[in-house]
């Protein structure tokens, strides 16, 4: 009786644990693709600015509500320093018409595995490995949107 209970109390630790993992996986990949969908907003609302301007933003705040008329970004977005979902964004002006726009998870491996970059150019780049993706990095398939433009 009592190895039979035992028996069962395993199975049960078992399934327990491989539904644990899968879950942690889910709560990855819907990181990871918020991520992604914070840079193609962002991304695109620099294009705008850019287009409205003739060059891009000095911080993210320029993107806002109180950054002027119209508000490319809403106030969540809009923000020097950003942690959303598990991840930190950054924006860094490199010069008057372009910039570099980086996510990286928080905790690698915990709260994302890929690391994402993209620029003025909208081509998206990403990595697994434990640092910041960089611009020669593999062009992510998820970032194919940014690699089409509009009319100028």
């Amino acid at each position: 009786m009592l190895i039979e209970l035992l028996v069962v109390l395993a199975v049960i630790a078992l399934v327990a644990m491989f539904g644990i993992r899968q879950v942690t996986r889910a709560r990855m990949a819907v990181r990871e693709e918020l991520a992604l969908n914070h840079l193609r907003t962002i991304a695109a609302a620099c294009a705008l600015y850019q287009r409205a301007t003739q060059h891009v933003p000095v911080d993210l705040t320029a993107l806002g509500p109180s950054g002027g008329e119209p508000p490319y970004l809403d106030e969540q977005l809009a923000q020097p320093s950003l942690t959303l979902q598990g991840y930190r964004i950054s924006y860094a002006r490199t010069d008057a018409t372009s910039f570099t726009l980086h996510a990286d998870p928080v905790r690698h491996g915990v709260t994302g595995r890929r690391h994402f970059v993209t620029d003025e150019r909208r081509e998206g780049h990403t990595t697994e490995l434990n640092r910041p993706a960089e611009l020669n990095d593999p062009v992510a398939a998820v970032f194919e949107w940014v690699t089409r433009r509009g009319p100028a």
